[in-house]
């Protein structure tokens, strides 16, 4: 099934390169060599926005290539042609060789699995300021794999930090996630839905409550660009405030 979409995918491009490709063969000699440098251009962020990552470096310019070829050809056919409007195929695949290189030198090596990550997007992690590649980033929890199986925290181990955001530590209860009673682990109450969550939990979560989603107002700016924030939860705060 990811065969056949990749196929279909590319042939659509291909197709609408080709047609660029043809207008401007039979624009003249000139037009059809910039075509050819712009189906070059726009072949490999083709790949990219489609998130083609696991097909060989090579398509892009045999794409661009091929694409250029079929339209200078199909203008050929229709109306005849000079030797000069042949530049076009030969410079979409230069084109998009050099597309390619510059945006890979651009994207560096994922610091966890040390591939180029070409087309692939990258993240920088919030706890280990690690540029990776999305195979190894955990969507679901905002940071990158190693963070995730080292347990790596990202807010303050001081007492004293939390309790300027959340007072004094619950004395009865549990934590709602990991079910830690008040005696085991310090257990900090939402300000806003009152749900309790021991520290390590609330790092887990990012600085958010995991049942209405506020979250600690100070959180490090490098992770609030990926929190998810409730409008309940804002409501709420809005609502006390007056």
């Amino acid at each position: 099934m990811k065969g056949m979409r990749w196929i279909s995918t590319l042939a659509g491009a291909g197709f609408l390169l080709a047609l660029a490709q043809l207008l401007g063969a039979l624009g003249g000699a000139w037009i059809s060599a910039a075509c050819g440098l712009a189906t070059g251009a726009l072949a490999y962020p083709l790949v990219a926005v489609f998130r083609l990552t696991a097909l060989p470096w090579w398509v892009a310019p045999l794409v661009a290539g091929s694409s250029s070829l079929a339209g200078v050809a199909a203008a050929a056919f229709t109306r005849g042609s000079s030797a000069e409007i042949w530049m076009g195929p030969v410079l979409a695949p230069v084109a998009a060789f050099a597309v390619m290189g510059v945006a890979r030198r651009r994207a560096g090596r994922c610091r966890v699995c040390n591939q180029n990550p070409g087309a692939r997007v990258t993240f920088p992690c919030p706890r280990c300021r690690l540029l990776v590649c999305e195979d190894c980033w955990v969507f679901e929890l905002s940071r990158c794999r190693l963070c995730d199986e080292n347990q790596v925290r990202i807010l303050s181990e001081d007492a004293r930090w939390w309790d300027r955001r959340f007072g004094p530590p619950s004395q009865f209860g549990r934590c709602q996630l990991c079910l830690k009673t008040a005696g085991d682990a310090d257990l900090r109450s939402c300000r806003n839905c009152g749900r309790s969550q021991c520290r390590e939990c609330w790092d887990a979560a990012n600085g958010q409550c995991s049942r209405c989603q506020w979250t600690i107002a100070d959180v490090p700016e490098s992770l609030r660009v990926y929190l998810i924030h409730s409008p309940s939860a804002r409501e709420s705060r809005a609502s006390r405030r007056r």
